[in-house]
């Protein structure tokens, strides 16, 4: 049985990663549809943001989990 902090975490990280996907998706698009869009504005505005966003999620969360790994 999850925690709530655990249910709180899976849904922010399953959130998360829909945006990334589609993000990544509208990426890829543009580049192969050669569509005007496709510059470096979608990546450094939307994408690597989002990226770093999940990545400071995740980290808060294996933090909260094992607490004692990080105690010096």
């Amino acid at each position: 049985m999850w925690t709530t902090p655990q249910v709180e975490l899976n849904r922010t990280l399953r959130a998360l990663w829909e945006q990334h996907i589609y993000w990544t998706r509208l990426t890829v698009n543009s580049i192969v549809g050669n569509l005007p869009d496709q510059n470096e504005t979608i990546i450094n505005d939307r994408i690597e943001p989002q990226a770093l966003q999940m990545a400071d999620v995740m980290t808060i969360g294996i933090i909260r989990q094992f607490p004692q790994a990080f105690v010096g």
